[in-house]
């Protein structure tokens, strides 16, 4: 089985389900912000149209430097294993090592899409039984629509028997 909404992708195979989210909006606004910053670059190229060129050459050095991190690829994996019976969180951004974090399923009280990000938004994450959340998705990539939602939260709970919280509200 292999879903795909966007930079959000469900694989199964056999005891095991990947959820799997890149940065799509969020490369397209470090686009925003690094062409931002070059064009305040040529801004300050002309002396006589700015008075404070120290204050107009730290804000495209900014923007640009805030672009370019947006930029970079970033790979959010979510593995639930059945059979060891366990969450592994990873996240990776561009080569660097990914950060591992692993959650046994008795750790976790069950699933929840948070919808306080208005009409047809929501987001998805476990609710641990101590008191954090983790989102199943990274924070750039968290907003999925409510059918993709769904779709996760039928795809986790018949791999894994995890309990959805909230309910009454779908």
């Amino acid at each position: 089985m292999r879903r795909s909404d966007g930079a959000l992708r469900i694989e199964r195979d056999g005891d095991t389900l990947t959820v799997r989210a890149k940065n799509g909006i969020t490369r397209w606004l470090g686009a925003l912000f690094a062409g931002a910053g070059l064009g305040l670059m040529i801004v300050a190229a002309n002396p006589h149209t700015v008075s404070r060129i120290w204050l107009v050459l730290f804000c495209a050095v900014f923007l640009i430097g805030c672009g370019l991190f947006l930029l970079l690829p970033q790979v959010y994996t979510t593995i639930f294993d059945s059979r060891s019976r366990q969450v592994i969180y990873s996240s990776r951004i561009w080569s660097r090592p990914p950060k591992i974090e692993r959650y046994a399923f008795e750790d976790i009280a069950g699933i929840v899409l948070n919808k306080d990000f208005g009409i047809g938004q929501c987001a998805p994450y476990l609710e641990l039984k101590n008191p954090q959340n983790r989102l199943l998705l990274s924070p750039q990539n968290g907003i999925v629509s409510v059918s993709a939602g769904i779709t996760l939260l039928e795809a986790i709970c018949a791999a894994t028997g995890l309990a959805v919280l909230d309910l009454e509200s779908w």
